[in-house]
């Protein structure tokens, strides 16, 4: 029988019987770690990705917008020169980021609006101030690769176990150079490979099965970390003959070492302590940035009820003028009038109208109360004049 870290692997399986696997199973990488520079003059940058600082930015401008269009016409803090005007549209979106917004909303639409907006910048500034808390006050280890592909495209070295299935693997399964490939026999030698890095006559990862790099990670826990598993195995597992009648004694043994957490302690003698791991992961968890993927379905409230808001205005605003896209102008003259009816305020407009109506009444009143001509009046003078001539005198020429 082979008693030792002999890999339970299929095509060995034709020439020789294998037992129970006795140790965790699966090919993974290790790399070093970088640590976060929490100093950074940007940090403040890292809690958002690119995408969800542009998407936000994108938002505060639309809003402004959609509030500045409906409030336009009906308030005087929303009107004024055109430079005002795209300050105040700028000013009143970002504001709301620290809720220092002082102009009065007379709309009840813009009210909608900026109510639902507020609550997904509640959300935004939250989420952030979470992360970046986190970030400043906890440190954070990322691993300086993720994929084995990334460092065949980058042509670095990597480091394997002399003598193990590995080499063939990364060959032939994933077309790996061999020429990039360096072979150590011990995990002193890992840890050496991986401190020079390729620039310097080292490696930038370690390929290899899952207990040997544990090993590794256990002695320098804060210097490394797994990446993977990058190939599936079924562990460890002790040889025999093909037809070996002791293949299921030893099976059914190592099944009750299991069982009773025999094997736990055996590996917590070469590996630290899975609790003590775990409590670790908790301290050197690295802190991803946050994605617009977690806030796609904040934007498409805040999204739909401005642009819901929107269109309830303009199609308010075109019954409004429906005698000008009725009229026989052509299309740049409707446009022209439309554009000057959104410019005009529309409390002015209405004031303007009732003035003129009430000029209008004015002058009928004026008209039908205005004394007759005496001159072309149907009554006898003498009549109007009466106590002034007497009966029967001659009549004023």
């Amino acid at each position: 029988m082979v008693v030792g870290d002999v890999t339970i692997l299929g095509n060995r399986s034709r020439y020789v019987d294998f037992t129970t696997p006795y140790s965790e199973s699966g090919v993974s990488m290790i790399v070093p770690v970088k640590v976060a520079d929490v100093k950074s003059e940007w940090i403040f940058m890292r809690p958002f990705e690119t995408k969800l600082w542009i998407t936000t930015a994108a938002f505060f401008i639309y809003t402004g917008f959609v509030v500045w269009a409906i409030e336009h016409r009906v308030n005087k803090e929303f009107r004024g020169p055109r430079d005002r005007q795209i300050g105040t549209l700028l000013w009143f979106s970002f504001s709301t980021l620290v809720y220092s917004h002082k102009e009065k909303l007379i709309s009840n639409l813009s009210r909608f609006v900026v109510i639902v907006w507020v609550f997904a910048v509640l959300v935004l500034t939250s989420s952030y101030t979470a992360n970046l808390a986190s970030m400043i006050t906890l440190q954070s280890f990322e691993p300086t690769v993720t994929s084995i592909y990334e460092l065949k495209a980058r042509g670095d070295y990597v480091g394997i176990q002399d003598g193990s299935f590995v080499a063939e693997m990364l060959t032939k399964e994933m077309g790996f150079p061999q020429d990039k490939l360096k072979k150590y026999t011990n995990i002193q030698e890992y840890a050496d490979a991986l401190s020079k890095g390729s620039k310097k006559n080292g490696v930038s990862a370690i390929v290899a099965e899952l207990p040997y790099l544990k090993m590794l990670q256990a002695k320098n826990y804060t210097k490394y970390s797994l990446v993977g598993p990058i190939f599936n195995t079924a562990g460890f597992g002790f040889a025999f003959p093909k037809g070996s009648l002791m293949v299921s004694d030893f099976s059914k043994a190592i099944l009750r070492l299991i069982e009773d957490d025999t094997m736990t302690h055996i590996s917590n003698r070469w590996m630290e302590d899975e609790a003590q791991l775990s409590k670790k992961d908790n301290q050197v968890e690295p802190f991803d940035k946050l994605k617009l993927d977690s806030f796609r379905g904040l934007f498409y409230i805040a999204g739909f009820s401005s642009t819901f808001a929107l269109v309830v205005f303009l199609f308010k605003f075109m019954y409004e003028n429906k005698e000008i896209l009725t009229s026989q102008g052509s299309i740049y003259e409707k446009l022209a009038a439309i554009i000057r009816s959104f410019d005009e305020e529309k409390y002015q407009k209405s004031s303007r109208n009732s003035i003129k109506e009430t000029i209008d009444g004015s002058h009928m009143g004026v008209e039908d109360h205005t004394t007759v001509n005496p001159l072309q009046s149907p009554i006898p003078i003498d009549h109007q004049v009466e106590g002034v001539i007497s009966p029967g005198s001659t009549p004023i020429q």
